[in-house]
């Protein structure tokens, strides 16, 4: 586990692969309802094969900016300068926000069922129907 100083969130994460693939690791970024362990499977057959693999499960932030300073700091404390990332959900929609902010901490970028704006969930969830 990773705690982020001043805040004490903590991130949690499952790894596997050698330590010295780190430079070529991939990192699995769940979805709403997920978890790290959503991505299980993949990181014990990915590293059978010699990958350097992680699957994080991050706490909750007020804001994609505040979640893209935690996963820098979480990228810092599990020493990785740069990484392939796979989001899933909204897991991909926060990566697309921290590729914006720090470009240069991603090598490359996957993404599955990820969203570029949750403008449409808002307007659902303000808008008022009367009968």
């Amino acid at each position: 586990k990773v705690v982020q100083p001043r805040t004490n969130l903590e991130w949690a994460y499952y790894q596997a692969g050698p330590a010295s693939a780190a430079s070529e690791a991939l990192l699995f970024i769940h979805g709403t309802s997920g978890t790290a362990a959503a991505f299980f499977y993949q990181v014990q057959a990915l590293a059978e094969k010699g990958y350097r693999v992680l699957s994080a499960q991050y706490p909750a932030y007020d804001s994609p900016q505040e979640w893209c300073k935690g996963f820098d700091h979480f990228l810092d404390a599990v020493k990785f300068r740069s990484v392939h990332v796979f989001g899933a959900g909204l897991g991909g929609f926060l990566v697309q926000h921290f590729a914006a902010a720090y470009p240069h901490r991603l090598r490359s970028l996957l993404l599955c069922n990820a969203y570029a704006t949750t403008n449409p969930f808002a307007e659902k969830g303000t808008s008022h129907t009367s009968r």
